[in-house]
């Protein structure tokens, strides 16, 4: 696991060393052009025993087997075997699509890239993707799509959102952004806060009253997911901790920033995580809506509302227990990515 702590200090140094006599522009630039190759050669070589489901997808992809995924994902196996029948320069192809996605919609959105990216690994985003690659290529699409919507694109949103829909089935969720981002919540007005509060948890009941049917539907639709029906928890992380960790980030944002873009994503990530005990296939959708987070976190560590020296202890806090999530859940070999080794050593 020295291999990810040594790609974060990498990525400190740099940010370090760029950030002399450097405007803000160039300074995330070329930090988060640094950021995406460090990720991806990290991921894009890992051994094939380094994660969940990785061995699954190098054995389809070495066989041929790839029918029963989306046709997106489907297209890029395809290219990848026009060029290569190594697996290995699957998994890179894979890693260099999903980081570039994530680190472009960080470069665009957040207003500290450093603690995105950081927040990224150490709340152990970064290591899921090594497991749900479909998904979290499509995640990274909908964040790119996210960034034109901000900018009331709508078109372009869309057809961003049907782009990722042909890598992961569940990224239709993303869908929802739409009218969360038509939906305002006043930065200055006490009673604002208590929407922030109400509304995730209203959407979630509503969902929890409609849900029933619409995985019924789902499941009918693409029945492949049935499996995750059964299932209580993913790869090691449990109902508790999920509810914890989208909890505390929830909150934090909620009281440290006048910035509440992002309270609608993270409270309905907090509401869906009460659900996941009876319907396991709910994490599937969260990933979409706790991703936020790190765009969430970068907004706390730059939150006005505290005096400095509250500012300082906070940001200690944020780093601190970041870093100590991670180095749990790998000690713990969550997902199965602890034992890193290089697949063209093996």
């Amino acid at each position: 696991m020295e291999v990810y702590y040594i790609g974060l200090l990498l990525l400190i140094i740099l940010w370090m060393i760029l950030g002399k006599n450097r405007s803000t522009r160039y300074k995330n630039g070329w930090w988060c052009l640094s950021a995406w190759f460090i990720l991806s050669i990290i991921e894009g070589l890992r051994s094939f025993d380094i994660g969940t489901d990785t061995s699954m997808y190098t054995y389809l992809f070495s066989t041929d087997g790839m029918d029963s995924f989306e046709p997106g994902f489907q297209l890029l196996g395809t290219l990848v075997h026009l060029i290569t029948d190594d697996p290995t320069y699957f998994l890179l192809f894979i890693a260099l699509i999903t980081n570039g996605l994530i680190v472009y919609s960080v470069y665009k959105i957040s207003s500290q890239p450093f603690i995105s990216i950081f927040s990224y690994i150490t709340l152990y985003y970064y290591f899921q993707s090594f497991n749900a690659m479909r998904q979290y290529i499509a995640i990274g699409i909908i964040l790119v799509a996210y960034s034109f919507l901000r900018k009331n694109k709508i078109v372009t949103y869309l057809l961003a959102i049907l782009i990722a829909i042909f890598f992961h089935n569940s990224a239709i969720v993303g869908l929802l952004l739409l009218p969360y981002h038509f939906f305002k919540i006043s930065k200055k007005k006490t009673a604002s806060l208590l929407k922030s509060l109400i509304v995730p948890f209203v959407l979630g009941a509503m969902v929890a009253v409609f849900f029933k049917i619409g995985l019924n539907l789902f499941i009918d639709i693409f029945p492949k997911y049935y499996v995750y029906l059964q299932m209580t928890e993913f790869a090691g992380i449990s109902v508790v901790q999920q509810i914890v960790v989208n909890s505390t980030i929830f909150l934090a944002y909620l009281l440290f920033t006048d910035n509440k873009e992002y309270i609608l994503p993270l409270g309905t990530a907090v509401a869906l995580s009460f659900m996941i005990s009876s319907v396991g296939l709910l994490i599937r959708f969260i990933w979409f809506f706790d991703i936020f987070s790190i765009f969430a976190i970068a907004e706390i560590w730059n939150t006005n509302l505290v005096e400095i020296r509250s500012k300082i202890i906070l940001r200690i806090l944020i780093l601190t227990s970041s870093l100590s999530f991670m180095t749990y859940y790998l000690a713990m070999n969550v997902m199965r990515v602890a034992n890193y080794s290089v697949s063209i050593l093996d």
